[in-house]
Formats: structure tokens, sequence, C-alpha cells
């Protein structure tokens, strides 16, 4: 089992809140909350350490799937079975978009 979804939504998640909310504004934040006051480090965290962390292991992961074939399977069965099936239905919905249709 891969962990994409998890490692991208921790890279997201983290960027979202250190660059669009601030990370400095949700450490003031959670400082006036709680009685665990966090650090200048928790901001260093949110922007640096957790999505340099999400974007190594997402890369980690995905080298994994791509050197250990899906599922014990031959590499040309997951490329004939998987990715050909793909592109058959983009060339199919392609075609199907661009023929005129019937008006009514």
């Amino acid at each position: 089992m891969n962990n994409f979804g998890l490692f991208v939504v921790a890279l997201l998640e983290s960027l979202v809140i250190a660059y669009v909310y601030g990370a400095e504004n949700l450490r003031k934040y959670a400082n006036s909350v709680s009685e665990l006051k966090v650090g200048r480090w928790w901001s260093f965290s949110i922007t640096v350490l957790v999505p340099a962390a999400s974007f190594v292991l997402l890369i980690y992961s995905f080298r994994q799937v791509l050197l250990k074939p899906y599922g014990g399977y031959p590499r040309i069965a997951e490329i004939l079975g998987g990715w050909l099936l793909v592109i058959g239905f983009l060339v199919i919905a392609i075609l199907l978009s661009r023929r005129k249709s019937k008006e009514a």
C-alpha cells in the first residue's frame, strides 16, 4: 500500500498554513488558547521542515512504486493492463467530445 495521499495532504496543508494563513499567526493563536506554549521552532517546522520531509517521503514512496511492479505482475502486464487502458479511455473521451451532436 502506498501513502501518496497522506504525503500530498501533509505537504499541501503545511504549505497552506505556512504561506496562506501564516505560520506565525497560527503560532500566536495556539499560544493564546493553550497552556503549552510553542516557540519559533514551530513556525520553522511548519514552513520548512514538514514540507521538506513530506516532499522527500513522497518522492521516496513514488520511487519505490516505480521500482517494484504492482502486485508482483511483470512490468509489461502493468503497462498493457493499466496505462494502455487509461490512454484508450482518454482517446475515446476526446473523440466523443469532438463528435457533432444532433440538435433537437
